[in-house]
């Protein structure tokens, strides 16, 4: 099935992001928020774990629900360069369907698992997964 082509649009937000780089299940990860009950795990599009809109939309997360929220590197760096998102040539000639997979470029998915299990395990009474 083909694709329309304004899933092929998108833009780059302005602001700057307030969280803070950590470490999740031995991936880097950025960490908005700070309560100690509500946890959010943030699996990234393939923009990537250190994209603005990601990091800006995590805060927003943070903020709006007064939650921790996780944005781990689970394609462990292999992600598509934010300046193709306004780029609509270079969007028709990308193989969305051979690219990376979540975790790496073989599709490991334990990455997603143990970062689920860590954010689970941190002692959080409320646990909840963006996509």
């Amino acid at each position: 099935m083909a694709m329309s082509k304004c899933c092929f649009r998108g833009f780059q937000w302005e602001g700057t992001p307030m969280g803070r780089v950590g470490r999740l299940a031995n991936n880097d990860t950025y960490i908005a928020g700070n309560n100690p009950n509500i946890v959010i795990l943030f699996i990234a599009d393939m923009f990537g774990w250190d994209f603005i809109n990601n990091r800006l939309l995590a805060d927003h997360f943070a903020r709006e629900i007064r939650a921790t929220v996780y944005v781990p590197d689970f394609f462990g760096g292999e992600v598509v360069a934010s300046h193709i998102i306004a780029e609509e040539e270079a969007w028709e000639k990308m193989d969305l369907k051979g690219g990376a997979g979540a975790g790496s470029s073989t599709g490991d998915r334990s990455c997603v698992h143990s970062g689920a299990e860590a954010a689970y395990l941190g002692n959080y009474t409320m646990v909840g997964g963006a996509v």
